[in-house]
């Protein structure tokens, strides 16, 4: 099929009333960082649209984050459909709470999915009123729950769902996990591309597209909630999927990828051959990825700079080896010290990923993160207090610990102003002042602002880097 007759086929399907609407629910965590454009496309319904629509079904996205709730309301009120769908984050379940008592007063059936529902299935069905949750991934059990509800037969025994009867809460077993290349190509062309035109990596310009090359991750991270639905373990797509989906979002006039795998360098094979297709085919296109720090070598930043990586951001999350050891993270300050000058040598821009408030952490530990941060000098800092997410390894310690006592939803969000947690040495309102006094201290210092307007090589740039400034400080 040749991209005019793609083209012509996917319109024809979005004038047709959807049988279910996929909702992305905005994200309120995280609102001036919106304001430069830092939106990624919501991936994961592009995943499920696709499916849907390989499946005989006629699926359409709305996503809050850059639509209005009364254009949905107005959607689900001139075409019913079926079933909405609702994926939302944690400190976002309220928000899907309104859409689903939304969807109710119009008569249409609602579905949440997502790690938080499928860590607390029978607590988000209590919360949000919703008809029905999916635990693990989505495709086979959304589809099969889909069709079933449009041919109106009994939905109890499809796997991978939970719901209430008479009452009572049923929570069935999960489909097992996909092989990945058992999924068609994301076709993003169910999003409106034309409201995604904007930075959505920090610190690069240019119109981006993410990309998963795998799900899951390997590694125990106490603090982290991918094993809520990948169960501890990484799932490769072939290289020749990825080829193809690589060429297909250049022909949508996308110049830069955003590589959005959890760990995209465990595979240094995978890398090169990535690597060597976009010097080959695309080298006009840049992109960027994370990384373990204990996941790059000179190597493989040499052919990933050749490629035109602009960026690797970094898990290193504390600049304390007690508190290294303690979250599961498996990586020294050596490892750390080197990935960042290794990364740097090549001239590729370097976030790193750092957290306050573990359990046990200490104003000694704190001062070891921020020394080390002083050490390395990333060219952007992501700091975050630990949000107890559930189904992580810290939500059940702090749990047990009676540490978290009240689950307030909307407060468990990165940059939140209040804490409704503490720690074994700090109160919520404490890290708060913490992370604020840090995260400014870096920015707007005169060493990081003098070396940030040196880089600058153009007028956009410097309305980017501006309008950062201005998110990064209201973020405080």
């Amino acid at each position: 099929m040749n991209e005019a007759t793609r083209m012509d086929s996917q319109n024809l399907k979005t004038k047709l009333p959807p049988e279910i609407i996929l909702v992305r629910v905005s994200d309120k965590s995280m609102p001036n960082f919106k304001k430069i454009g830092a939106v990624q496309t919501p991936m994961n319904l592009v995943y499920l649209a696709t499916w849907l629509d390989q499946h005989g079904h006629i699926p359409e996205i709305v996503d809050l984050d850059v639509e209005s709730l009364s254009h949905l309301e107005e959607k689900l009120r001139c075409t019913p459909p079926y079933l909405v769908g609702i994926t939302a984050m944690t400190p976002n379940i309220r928000e899907a709470e309104r859409i689903c008592v939304l969807c109710h007063s119009l008569g249409v059936k609602t579905v949440l999915g997502g790690p938080h529902p499928t860590a607390l299935p029978i607590q988000t069905l209590q919360d949000t009123g919703c008809d029905f949750v999916i635990s693990g991934e989505g495709e086979k059990p959304l589809c099969e729950l889909l069709r079933h509800i449009k041919e109106n037969r009994p939905t109890d025994h499809i796997k991978g769902i939970a719901f209430l009867k008479n009452g009572s809460p049923v929570v069935n077993e999960w489909y097992p996990l996909i092989p990945l290349d058992e999924l068609p190509l994301p076709d993003r062309r169910f999003l409106k591309l034309d409201l995604y035109r904007g930075e959505t990596t920090p610190g690069v310009l240019g119109r981006a597209a993410t990309l998963f090359t795998s799900r899951g991750c390997p590694y125990g991270c106490t603090f982290c909630a991918s094993k809520v639905i990948n169960q501890q373990r990484i799932r490769f797509r072939s290289m020749e999927k990825i080829f193809e989906e690589i060429d297909d979002i250049v022909n949508l006039g996308f110049n830069h990828l955003t590589v959005d795998d959890d760990t995209f360098t465990l595979n240094s094979q995978r890398v090169f051959a990535f690597c060597s297709f976009l010097m080959s085919k695309h080298p006009w296109v840049s992109w960027d990825c994370d990384s373990r720090v204990d996941a790059i070598n000179e190597n493989l930043l040499t052919i990933m700079k050749g490629s035109h990586c602009e960026k690797i951001a970094f898990g290193v999350e504390s600049g304390s080896p007690r508190i290294l050891k303690s979250i599961n993270k498996g990586i020294d300050l050596e490892q750390v010290r080197s990935a960042f000058r290794l990364t740097r040598k090549h001239k590729i821009l370097t976030q790193a990923f750092f957290m306050i408030g573990f359990p046990d952490e200490t104003p000694e530990d704190i001062e070891a993160t921020e020394k080390l941060i002083y050490e390395i000098e990333p060219d952007l800092l992501f700091l975050a207090i630990v949000v107890p997410y559930p189904g992580t390894d810290i939500y059940e310690e702090m749990i047990r610990r009676g540490l978290l006592t009240q689950l307030n939803w909307d407060s468990f969000v990165f940059f939140g102003e209040s804490v409704p947690w503490c720690t074994e040495h700090f109160n919520g309102e404490d890290l708060v002042k913490i992370r604020k006094k840090m995260f400014l201290k870096f920015y707007f210092r005169r060493s990081y602002m003098f070396r940030k307007i040196r880089s600058i090589r153009s007028i956009r740039e410097i309305s980017y880097f501006i309008r950062g400034g201005l998110a990064a400080w209201r973020s405080s």
